[in-house]
């Protein structure tokens, strides 16, 4: 189910070893700078690295955008390091990107603000125009998103506090960005955000900012245009809180706004016409607080927005500050609705001898947004303390001090407060025919210990109902892309599956016979998941020993392999999920909730 990756294309000033972005590329539509001016040309005469820049030195590239590139410096005077943004040459024959350029240096170098960038000096060199500015080397907020997926919302509202606070600032002296997004919210080495690149900014007090903004001119990035953007009228500084409010939701969420328009045109129409997104529609952890604060930056009116960046600041502290964070989740009396509930990973207990393994669980943990993590220091201090404050989910090592990971468990499942207690085994040797017998009812997985954190998690997601915070597993599938292979007794596909893929809109569907000879391929092909439906699996055991009988003996090309047993009324229910290196029993109803599941469960 392969993602399409997004491109990275930046002239914010953080440094980076990648210099493909001076090639030509195609428009996208998450970073399109819809303008008036003639496209920039595909290869401009950029600086050769070693010559210099006045007194400055070119040393590497870092990146280019849609009004120069930007170099790693360094001030021969100084003796310092800085970023150097340039105009290609042929700019200087085009009046109105030039002055737009010369106006973002000077209204930027007035600011002297923690959360903007700063501007060091403004000069011109053989024909280039460029300015020299601090060089920021944590990435942007873009970057974090790529590499994390959706944020906790805590650090989302904070982060765009800090950015608001930056904003403020830049209004005070009448300057407008007009371009917010995550690519131009960067972080500095201790972490604090800066607002960079005011490359599309007004000078709302100057008449000749009057200019920019002739016929044919969209300034800013149509994700997170305001709606007087996409006019193409007047705007002010309420124009940038529009376009943080669409920032935070992007961080909160890792959507879009609007993500299911498939156009720019379509984009630009919801920033017009539709309601706000919500926050909580797509995660279940989400203070509702948040909902409230993005609902009233976006409003379509400027009048009905946060009237100033400080106010909007202010409401996102006071957001992060309440002291019930997370509200509890609302009591559910049927099996059913429980099982098809999205419950957030709040809390995790890790028994582990190993310090560094220790280590690396509870950094991963921490990474996806679990609030409390617990170090067990042995099996006998566990069960008392795990009795008295059940975890979420319980990670235990085979091989412990004072006796093992299965005999812990036997005793965990004798207390009635802990026999539904997720848990998860890691051993090399353990397989999960071993536990089953002493585990009960409860949900159950076991891991190789060469298993990264991350293929826990997943599996976590899999088959129970814990959704951890940040993972990009937990966002949505492109459904049409799913390859699935279903295993059944007759070669046919039921009536409830066959609705249940209508309904989720599946097409790619290949059918093989569940009881094909011991050993011998099941179907060819590479699928996403493969889902075995029988009436004959008695019990988890022996929908487990098949999953593994699948995967271990390389019948079937697929990531993921899922097992579930007829139960009556039409009904399947979910009973084993394994996966390269973890394994797992469960009981569940194999619904939509729960295929969908599965398939962002999916490693890539």
């Amino acid at each position: 189910m392969p993602n399409a990756e997004r491109e990275k294309q930046s002239s914010s000033p953080h440094v980076s070893d990648d210099t493909s972005t001076l090639g030509a590329e195609k428009p996208n539509i998450d970073r399109t700078l819809v303008d008036g001016d003639t496209p920039l040309p595909a290869a401009p005469a950029w600086p050769a690295v070693g010559a210099n820049l006045g007194k400055y030195e070119i040393r590497q590239l870092l990146g280019r955008g849609g009004m120069g590139a930007v170099f790693l410096g360094f001030d021969t005077i100084l003796e310092r390091e800085v970023a150097i943004k340039v105009l290609p040459p042929e700019i200087e024959a085009r009046p109105n990107t030039l002055n737009r350029f010369l106006a973002e240096a000077k209204a930027t170098g007035k600011l002297n603000h923690p959360h903007v960038v700063a501007i060091y000096d403004l000069g011109q060199s053989n024909g280039l125009y460029y300015f020299v500015m601090e060089v920021l080397r944590g990435g942007s907020v873009a970057d974090l998103i790529e590499n994390r997926g959706a944020l906790p919302w805590r650090d989302a509202c904070r982060m765009i506090a800090q950015a608001a606070d930056g904003l403020a600032a830049a209004h005070a002296v009448g300057l407008v960005h007009r371009d917010i997004k995550p690519e131009n919210l960067m972080f500095n080495a201790d972490g604090l955000v800066k607002v960079v690149d005011f490359g599309v900014s007004k000078l709302v007090d100057e008449e000749a900012s009057l200019h920019m903004t002739a016929a044919g001119q969209l300034l800013g990035t149509p994700h997170y245009m305001s709606p007087e953007q996409v006019r193409a009228t007047e705007i002010d500084a309420r124009s940038d809180i529009y376009n943080l409010g669409a920032t935070l939701y992007r961080l909160i969420t890792g959507r879009y706004p609007y993500e299911d328009c498939k156009a720019i045109t379509q984009v630009l129409f919801a920033h017009l016409e539709q309601p706000a997104p919500t926050a909580t529609a797509h995660r279940a952890d989400v203070h509702a607080g948040c909902d409230e604060v993005i609902t009233r930056a976006m409003a379509k009116k400027p009048e009905a927005r946060y009237q100033s960046a400080a106010e909007f600041a202010s409401a996102l502290r006071a957001l992060s500050n309440l002291a019930a964070s997370i509200p509890a989740p609302a009591v559910v009396t049927s099996k059913a609705a429980k099982e098809d509930a999205a419950v957030p990973l709040r809390s995790v207990a890790i028994l582990e001898p190993s310090k560094m393994q220790a280590m690396v669980l509870q950094n991963s943990c921490k990474k996806a947004g679990v609030q409390a993590i617990r170090t067990l220091a042995s099996a006998a201090s566990a069960l008392a303390e795990l009795e008295k404050s059940p975890p979420d989910v319980l990670i235990t090592a085979q091989q412990l001090p004072d006796g093992t990971g299965l005999e812990l468990l036997q005793r965990l499942r004798r207390l009635p407060s802990l026999q539904a207690l997720p848990v998860v085994l890691t051993s090399n040797d353990l397989q999960i025919d071993d536990a089953i017998g002493v585990n009960g009812s409860g949900w159950l997985g076991v891991a190789a210990k060469s298993a990264r954190p991350d293929q826990i998690l997943r599996g976590l997601h899999a088959a129970t109902s814990l959704t951890a915070a940040t993972p990009p597993f937990s966002t949505n599938v492109d459904l049409t892309a799913v390859r699935l292979l279903l295993l059944s007794d007759s070669q046919r596909v039921p009536e409830p599956i066959a609705a249940l893929f209508r309904e989720l809109r599946i097409f790619d569907v290949q059918v093989a016979e569940l009881r094909a000879p011991p050993g011998e391929p099941l179907l060819a092909g590479e699928f996403d998941l493969a889902l075995a439906l029988s009436a004959n699996f008695a019990d988890r055991a022996g929908a487990a020993q098949f999953a593994a009988s699948v995967l271990s003996g390389g019948r079937c090309n697929a990531c993921i392999v899922a097992v579930a047993a007829a139960a009556g009324n039409g009904e399947f229910r979910l009973q084993a999920v394994n996966r390269p290196g973890f394994a797992s029993v469960t009981d569940c109803p194999l619904n939509p909730f729960r295929l969908m599941r599965l398939l962002q469960s999916v490693s890539q």
